[in-house]
């Protein structure tokens, strides 16, 4: 897991909205939620290709989505500091987490483009965010938001597999 340099000071919400105003990409519907059921997840017990549908609890209204590039998400996550909150099980834990961080891009910045992963089979929570490549196109990169660590689909010791499974669960979109 890469986490991120915390020692930098926390950027301004003026200085994260103007970024976010400069480097946001926004995809309809048909392009977001094709790339999210694109998006490989063999560590999570699903192959590359592989339709999590009948999982994805789809948004009322949102027609298009806000994604940022990596950088952009990171300044961001540096400025949330979400994962700063005192660990509290059952009233501020994983699920709280990942809907707080969620809900706080939505809200704060306008920017819907952050899914909250509800994983059943490894009793956990967390967020995949929409980065926007290099090369303009989307991709999806999985977060842990009580740490701000970022997941390497590919790149997990044996127990960050048990706890970030998706096999069973739901995606909230």
């Amino acid at each position: 897991m890469k986490e991120l340099n915390l020692s930098d000071p926390r950027p301004s919400t003026r200085k994260v909205r103007e970024a976010i105003k400069k480097t946001a990409v926004v995809f309809g519907w048909e392009d977001y939620v094709g790339a999210l059921l694109n998006t490989p997840l063999e560590n999570f017990g699903l192959a590359e290709g592989d339709a999590l549908v009948e999982n994805i609890l789809l948004p009322l209204d949102a027609e298009t989505f806000r994604c940022l590039p990596w950088e952009t998400w990171e300044m961001f996550l540096q400025w949330s500091r979400v994962d700063k909150f005192k660990w509290v099980e059952e009233y501020r834990d994983c699920d709280d987490y990942a809907g707080f961080l969620k809900f706080q891009a939505s809200m704060k910045f306008k920017v819907n483009g952050i899914v909250f992963l509800g994983d059943y089979s490894g009793g956990h929570a967390y967020n995949m965010l929409g980065t926007v490549k290099d090369d303009g196109s989307l991709g999806f990169t999985l977060l842990e938001p009580q740490t701000d660590g970022r997941l390497m689909v590919g790149d997990m010791n044996a127990e960050q597999q048990e706890l970030y499974k998706m096999e069973y669960g739901f995606i909230l979109i």
